[in-house]
């Protein structure tokens, strides 16, 4: 066989290109942007809120201690965070044939048992918002700033 090859031939055994996977297109560029823009914020108002604990100028700080403070706003977020992901599905499964999950998710068949039986789940609805309340509260008593606080000396606005 010769070692030349024809123009056709050498066009013709040329992959076509593949689709640029790595091309980022403007709406996910927005989300990134958005993404990294809210862990930002998130990391300084944590940064503020943590200053203000402990340099004592939060209720609880100042009143008791900043390690209780802590201690209590991070369990009241994250448990706040468990009541309000727990809700979506305990009201959402109601509609659905328990048939369907009973095998495949035991636990939840069993939960969700308890709370459709009678009127439990109206009765989680309102416990739950007490709860919330209750949580807010707290959180607001560990985290929420005293009257003319400074933090890192940033100005009053801050």
């Amino acid at each position: 066989p010769s070692k030349t090859r024809s123009k056709m031939t050498d066009v013709a055994a040329e992959p076509m290109p593949a689709a640029r996977d790595d091309f980022i297109t403007p709406k996910q560029a927005c989300m990134y942007f958005k993404n990294f823009y809210s862990t930002c914020l998130l990391i300084f108002s944590i940064a503020i809120i943590m200053g203000l604990i402990f340099s004592g100028q939060t209720r609880i700080a100042n009143e008791i201690h900043p390690a209780l403070a802590f201690v209590l706003i991070w369990g009241a977020v994250l448990w706040l965070a468990m009541v309000e992901g727990g809700q979506g599905p305990i009201v959402g499964l109601p509609p659905v044939d328990v048939d369907l999950y009973k095998d495949t998710h035991p636990r939840t068949y069993m939960s969700t048992k308890i709370t459709n039986k009678g009127d439990n789940l109206d009765r989680y609805l309102m416990g739950r918002q007490f709860m919330v309340v209750l949580l807010v509260f707290i959180t607001n008593l560990s985290g929420a700033p005293l009257p003319n606080s400074v933090v890192f000396g940033f100005p009053p606005l801050v």
